[in-house]
């Protein structure tokens, strides 16, 4: 039996406001929870707990090498809650739970924010946490219960933080704005505690040192039938890593969106829908391998849009037409040893989808959807070695086109609340058109068509409110 002596010295300050309604009403008030979490009887209100703690090294000589990163260490954690409200109205809030780990680092969260109802609003949020790997000295030795290892040289340690900024601001009745900014931290070491593994360092050891910051900004406007919002976003992530001492990554990405989405109600009964989108996402990866260096480098450009007519046209029948259009352009290549063009690739790829849906309930106890979906897309796509395409003189040049159509009938009948009968019958037709030139550097498969024909038909049942099965067949042609 292990055996450890622990001293604990605690302090409490606590600022309630003590509930009146039960005292008006000659009951007795509810005892208050000091110990609840944020949130929780003790977040409702003013209140603040402090604790403090250290750890002596007194026991059993074994577990103290076990435990020798926890000895004669002291910790603390803290929860509190502040809340007022101001004559104009503005109600502001500041909460914190968290507290020191054992090796002096703090985790925790602080939340500050502020509103005024009908006008602004914003909010401030940090969480800092620090994950610390199982150091426990046994599963390296195998023979624990006879002899005991050595305590480790090093602790590894992860650290993750989250700062996020908040805030919207209504203008008037037709237009307000909201946006953020958002910033991840995530550093530290990774071990592996492999058991048996000789010696005080801790194995198989992975270095992260990752930082992701988004910034948006969003406009709404809304205003008798029409209804739209305009979003930019932008994320920068930032990262390196390393895997014990041969092998490091660093990975920097950019990624930007534009985004319209906008709704207009044409008649009581149909809506018309339509969006775009325009985004960039330009990356560049360095890899290491001992003294051998490679560099990825690549570009996405992409524009989409869409229009859709949402429609009842009965009380129980509802048609959905929708169009959609796709563009993106990709550039990328590897240089190796940093400097010398490997391998490089443009692609150009366009695409357009129409699809139709009808559902209806017009059958009593009965649900039916029919479906028409047709997708046409394009591909140019040039891979060349050693140089740039148009400049290369090994390349390869694919053109593909593919078209594929999907119909199909759906449909559920419900013969009482523990049984419902399920079918779906889908026809799905792919057709690709492929030529490709110059050298073999890709594989190809040239033109290829397929036909398929699926049936499915199913009982479900529910004997009991905790219990569902389905007993069914399918079939594909």
């Amino acid at each position: 039996m292990n055996m450890k002596r622990t001293m604990t010295l605690l302090v409490l300050l606590t600022a309630l406001l003590v509930p009146v309604a039960a005292t008006l009403a000659g009951l007795p008030a509810k005892e208050a929870n000091i110990w609840a979490p944020v949130g929780d009887l003790v977040g409702t209100t003013n209140h603040g707990t402090v604790t403090m703690s250290v750890l002596d090294a007194y026991g059993f000589e074994p577990k103290s090498s076990e435990d020798w990163q926890l000895n004669d260490k002291f910790s603390g954690s803290l929860l509190f809650g502040w809340h007022t409200a101001n004559e104009n109205g503005t109600l502001m809030s500041l909460r914190s739970a968290g507290g020191s780990s054992l090796d002096g680092n703090v985790d925790g969260h602080l939340t500050f924010s502020a509103v005024q109802p009908g006008r602004y609003g914003f909010n401030l949020d940090y969480r800092g946490f620090g994950h610390r790997y199982d150091t426990t000295s046994e599963m390296r030795a195998a023979t624990f219960g006879l002899t005991y290892p050595s305590a480790l040289a090093e602790t590894p340690a992860m650290n993750w933080s989250r700062a996020r900024f908040s805030m919207k601001y209504h203008v008037n009745e037709a237009w307000h704005f909201d946006g953020g900014l958002t910033q991840m931290d995530r550093t530290g070491t990774k071990g592996s505690l492999l058991r048996g593994a000789p010696g005080t360092a801790a194995p198989g050891l992975k270095s992260f040192d990752n930082t992701s910051s988004t910034f948006w900004v969003r406009g709404n406007y809304a205003l008798n039938r029409l209804a739209a919002s305009l979003r930019f976003d932008i994320t920068d992530n930032q990262g390196d890593r390393t895997q014990g001492t041969g092998h490091t990554y660093g990975d920097d990405q950019l990624v930007w969106n534009l985004n319209l989405k906008a709704k207009y109600q044409l008649n009581p009964k149909t809506q018309v829908l339509a969006g775009g989108l325009l985004a960039r996402a330009a990356n560049d990866l360095t890899e290491m391998v001992g003294s051998s260096e490679y560099l990825t480098q690549n570009e996405a450009k992409t524009t989409a849009g869409q229009l859709g007519v949402v429609s009842k046209i009965t009380k129980c029948t509802t048609v959905n037409l929708t169009g959609q259009f796709k563009k993106q352009d990709t550039e990328a290549q590897i240089l190796a040893d940093g400097t010398t063009m490997d391998n490089a690739m443009t692609r150009d790829r366009t695409g357009t989808v129409i699809q139709a849906k009808l559902a209806t309930t017009i059958l009593p106890k009965s649900k039916i959807q029919l479906f028409y979906k047709y997708n046409k897309s394009d591909l140019e796509e040039v891979v060349a070695q050693d140089a740039l395409p148009g400049v290369a003189t090994d390349f390869q040049t694919t053109d593909q086109e593919r078209t594929k159509s999907d119909a199909g009938l759906k449909f559920r009948y419900r013969f009482n609340r523990m049984a419902s009968l399920k079918g779906n019958l889908g026809w799905s037709k792919t057709e690709i058109t492929e030529t490709t030139a110059g050298e073999d550097i890709l594989y190809k498969l040239g033109d290829r068509n397929l036909d398929q024909l699926k049936y499915q038909l199913a009982l479900g049942l529910k004997p009991t409110s905790d219990l569902r099965m389905d007993l069914g067949f399918q079939a594909i042609d």
